[in-house]
């Protein structure tokens, strides 16, 4: 069942207009790709209404390997470069879905902006048809799978980068939505 609600546009996430920033073009070309995928991190709870800037689309692929083909498959046809310090144009590596495993965030710039495509343990059974571990959400026109405000502030809670600062703010916003 598709869920709708008052949400922010994908456009209302862009940071800074000097950056190509396109996340609904990513989640286009994912979904015209078949890959299946959780969009979670910043944007997941900017779209659940928190009041943070993100300049990137993080999500999280079922990790099954037909799946992590069709998502190398995609990443070609963005352009996507791994992104690493010192290489402004990214690393030329093959995304192959061993190397998209290889760590738990692989950090890609692509032509329509920063993606991080996420297979850390937190991730695991994220993809399962459990409904408290996601919704389904029309972004743009585009039916997506959006991590719940639970999961996040869960997988946020796991990291120190992040416990203190937006782990507070995410339970304020669930109380305020009366989740």
């Amino acid at each position: 069942m598709l869920t709708r609600w008052p949400l922010p546009t994908l456009a209302d996430v862009a940071p800074r207009p000097r950056d190509r920033f396109d996340p609904a073009g990513i989640l286009r070309r994912l979904a015209d790709a078949g890959v299946e995928f959780i969009v979670v991190g910043g944007i997941a709870e900017v779209l659940h209404g928190a009041p943070i800037n993100t300049d990137d689309l993080d999500i999280a692929p079922s990790l099954d390997r037909a799946n992590l083909e069709r998502l190398g498959v995609a990443l070609r046809s963005l352009r996507a470069a791994v992104v690493a310090e010192g290489e402004p144009r990214g690393l030329g590596i093959e995304l192959t879905p061993e190397v998209i495993c290889a760590v738990d965030v692989l950090r890609l710039q692509t032509e329509l902006g920063r993606l991080d495509i996420v297979t850390a343990p937190v991730v695991d059974g994220l993809m399962t048809d459990r409904d408290d571990e996601y919704d389904m959400v029309d972004l743009d026109g585009l039916a997506v799978r959006l991590a719940s405000l639970a999961w996040l502030i869960a997988a946020r809670d796991v990291s120190p980068q992040f416990r203190q600062r937006r782990v507070p703010m995410l339970l304020a916003l669930k109380d305020e939505l009366d989740l």
